[in-house]
């Protein structure tokens, strides 16, 4: 089945590109293991999608929300975990209206 990709899609598809060449990468700042085999299941050339100011700018990015995200559990540890599901949820709904495919589904067309 190939994969027919609109704007939305490939929208979405730039971050999740980026994190994947960055995590391939020997020397990578940031690991996102998800991203790389959900890039490799789907075998989309995702080359254009990766031009090294965007790239630098996705890596910043996460470092950042990385570092915010452990200061922020030490300063509430108890409010967390409800906050961090609303935003995992909210990241989840964005993605299944631009993939809308379960990853299940995804997996088995390779």
């Amino acid at each position: 089945m190939e994969l027919k990709i609109g704007d939305i899609q490939e929208t979405a598809l730039i971050t999740l590109a980026i994190r994947a060449s960055e995590t391939a990468r020997p020397n990578a700042r940031i690991k996102d293991d998800l991203a790389k085999e959900i890039i490799d299941t789907l075998g989309v050339d995702v080359s254009k999608y990766d031009p090294f100011m965007s790239h630098e700018g996705v890596v910043a990015r996460t470092i950042m929300y990385r570092q915010q995200l452990e200061s922020l559990i030490g300063q509430y540890p108890d409010a967390l975990p409800e906050d961090a599901l609303r935003l995992i949820r909210t990241r989840l709904s964005a993605c299944r209206t631009a993939f809308p495919c379960s990853w299940q589904q995804a997996h088995q067309t390779t």
